[in-house]
């Protein structure tokens, strides 16, 4: 698959966090809080969600 970039909508490269940790430690020893679902569930349903919704998003549109 061709991989097309339209620079216009490439974001300036100081205004990203190149690398994101995330850990669900402390809200599981706070709280008690523990994931229901797996992270392949959760992706999946976000992606089945996101095609339900298509109407909602304008990717033509940078935005942040």
């Amino acid at each position: 698959m061709e991989i097309r970039v339209d620079e216009q909508r490439l974001r300036p490269s100081k205004s990203e966090v190149q690398r994101l940790l995330a850990s669900s430690r402390l809200a599981y020893e706070e709280f008690g809080w523990q994931p229901q679902v797996s992270l392949q569930e959760g992706l999946q349903r976000t992606i089945r969600w996101i095609g339900e919704h298509l109407g909602l998003y304008r990717p033509e549109k940078y935005q942040v």
